[in-house]
């Protein structure tokens, strides 16, 4: 019986203001600090307002319907929850590619970073589509452009990530557009500059989003944040309130206070993160070498001091707690007024829940915080034995856009 019920409710909460309000009835509207945006609007008619997170969750009902596989009883720390689903990703997509379009955006400080475009599959197999050209109709009967999805990939990743590949894959054929930013030295797109990528910057994100925006000027927008990438949307998000210039996000396996660890987390940044961000030294050494850090970067033994070496002083921070503190998006949580969803797991070795927002002062009107017992980090595998590549995740993000979308 007890095994039953763990394997068959691994949701632990869902958290959003009015519910955190509920538990706490004296608890009072969250002043904006310094540290955030100006306030957003809470008007239904202004693009980005704040939404009724409520209907949007009755809207999907996959998120109560998650089932962990047999494995998660001997799982330790989220390891096999993590590391099993990736493998059967990278097998899944390894012999699979979508056709992809390339823009290359020059910034405004010299970098340069990437657009990888993925066209929506014809319409018969669109699940969203209403004409051949996978259009959807507005609320006012206009007819709109196929909606977007633009991608953020997590540490050292691209448009090749295993997880990125299977959501693109997932919503195209579902109707989809999707367009994922490859970030400055990532995915084969050159670093240019002694700017390199770090989680506290959100202007990236802005000149993409602006992009995609002129590109589909009629286009509903959704963006997606997978781990670093997530921390930095949910970042983007809080800054920029109801002027983020999106229709619905979600952040998945996000870190939203980089103070907070996970107990395993040391070995996966010495032994899984580091090969990642050697791999992005070796591939961007030119630069690295006239910054000065190459050597360094190379040699360190965790993320912290790969931190501290590239990151850091090349980006004018105080130190690594000023950029961590910086990264952390809890600090502007309270404005997230784009509808969006924001998945973790209880047993997330890399990026610890503990952090997550909990209380009024930290749920954004926007924001619903889904927390599950198991799922690892961008794992989220769902069956009995867990073998199908498109997880729970990619269903409930997918399911919450179109929520989005028939709720425009």
């Amino acid at each position: 019986m007890v095994v039953t019920k763990l394997l068959r409710r691994p949701l632990l909460e869902i958290r959003t203001r009015v519910r955190a309000q509920q538990t706490i009835p004296s608890a009072t509207t969250p002043p904006v600090s310094s540290a955030t945006a100006p306030p957003s609007s809470s008007d239904p008619a202004h693009p980005g307002s704040a939404p009724d997170v409520e209907r949007l969750l009755a809207k999907c009902p996959s998120l109560r319907q998650y089932r962990a596989p047999l494995w998660y009883l001997f799982d330790i720390a989220g390891t096999l929850a993590t590391t099993i689903p990736h493998a059967i990703r990278g097998a899944a997509t390894r012999r699979r590619w979508h056709p992809l379009t390339r823009d290359l955006l020059r910034l405004q400080d010299g970098g340069v970073i990437a657009i990888d475009w993925a066209k929506p599959l014809p319409a018969a197999n669109a699940h969203i589509s209403t004409d051949g050209d996978a259009g959807v109709a507005s609320a006012d009967g206009d007819e709109r452009g196929a909606p977007v999805i633009v991608v953020m990939h997590g540490l050292c990743g691209s448009s090749e990530s295993s997880y990125v590949r299977v959501l693109l894959e997932e919503a195209t054929r579902q109707g989809f557009e999707v367009a994922v930013m490859n970030a400055r030295g990532c995915g084969r797109v050159p670093l240019v500059n002694h700017v390199g990528m770090h989680a506290a910057r959100i202007s990236d994100f802005r000149h993409a989003l602006l992009h995609v925006r002129n590109c589909r000027p009629t286009s509903p927008v959704f963006a997606v944040g997978f781990s670093l990438g997530a921390g930095v949307l949910a970042k983007y998000l809080g800054t920029y309130g109801s002027d983020a210039r999106l229709d619905g996000a979600a952040v998945l396996s996000p870190s939203w206070n980089f103070h907070r660890k996970h107990w395993a987390f040391d070995l996966w940044s010495r032994f899984v993160l580091m090969r990642s961000l050697r791999e992005y030294a070796r591939d961007n050494h030119r630069v690295l070498r006239e910054m000065g850090v190459y050597e360094r970067a190379m040699a360190a033994k965790c993320v912290r001091e790969f931190d501290h070496v590239a990151v850091v002083g090349p980006h004018n921070f105080a130190d690594v707690d000023d950029y961590y503190t910086q990264s952390s998006s809890i600090h502007t949580s309270h404005n997230i007024t784009v509808p969006t969803l924001a998945i973790s797991a209880a047993d997330d070795p890399v990026c610890c829940v503990d952090g997550a927002p909990s209380t009024p002062d930290e749920l954004g009107p926007g924001l619903a915080v889904v927390i599950t017992r198991t799922g690892g980090h961008l794992g989220f595998s769902q069956g009995v034995l867990g073998w199908n590549h498109v997880s729970w995740m990619e269903q409930a993000t997918l399911d919450w856009f179109k929520a989005c979308l028939t709720s425009a």
